[in-house]
């Protein structure tokens, strides 16, 4: 897998503990402990760290994060549908229910994230990591994965269906069963102890 690109952290400014509007959020700072509302939205947040923060926002649609890193924050059944992240961390969070179908998603990086029933199809995602924490139950299909790699992640009842999984790294996730498409899974890459679950997919008894 290709060396993912860290975020670009140049932090100057430190805020904690206030009520911050979306719009007023600024380059370059980290914000502690704070609580994130909305009056109109923005379209854009670059080089930022959000950390034990609260977001009072459903919609993250249709936005760019740029240079992003968030930290033990709760983004539980939000929507970034047809957004932009690039260069994007997220560390210890919570994201079980959202919905990210539509994005583009770039170096991007999925720490010890809860990440259940999350959303994912139709999405462009390009030397991307999960790693540690739940990615079961989620939904991949029809998406677009180049240099996507999941390490000790479950990843139990995962939906691949209609997604080429050509390069896609299974090896080091755990699962009971997955669905995906065989014609669809070649050259996807797993661990020889996986090698019979796929091979039940295909119908085919093993005694």
């Amino acid at each position: 897998m290709k060396k993912i690109v860290e975020p670009v952290q140049e932090i100057t400014e430190f805020i904690e503990n206030e009520e911050i509007y979306i719009e007023e959020i600024e380059s370059h700072t980290h914000y502690k402990n704070c609580r994130i509302e909305m009056r109109f939205g923005v379209k854009k947040i670059n080089e930022v760290k959000f950390e034990n923060c609260h977001f009072e926002i459903k919609d993250f649609n249709n936005m760019e994060f740029l240079d992003v890193v968030f930290i033990n924050c709760d983004l539980s059944n939000k929507d970034f549908s047809d957004s932009i992240l690039y260069r994007t961390r997220f560390e210890t969070c919570k994201l079980s229910g959202g919905n990210f179908i539509g994005t583009v998603l770039k170096n991007v990086q999925w720490f010890d994230c809860l990440l259940s029933y999350i959303n994912f199809s139709d999405t462009k995602m390009e030397n991307s990591l999960f790693s540690e924490g739940r990615l079961n139950e989620s939904y991949f299909q029809e998406a677009t994965l180049k240099k996507v790699h999941f390490k000790n992640i479950d990843i139990d009842e995962i939906d691949l269906k209609g997604t080429d999984l050509r390069g896609v790294d299974l090896s080091e996730a755990t699962f009971e069963t997955i669905s995906l498409d065989i014609p669809l899974a070649k050259g996807l890459i797993i661990d020889y102890s996986q090698a019979y679950k796929i091979i039940s997919l295909c119908g085919i008894v093993i005694k």
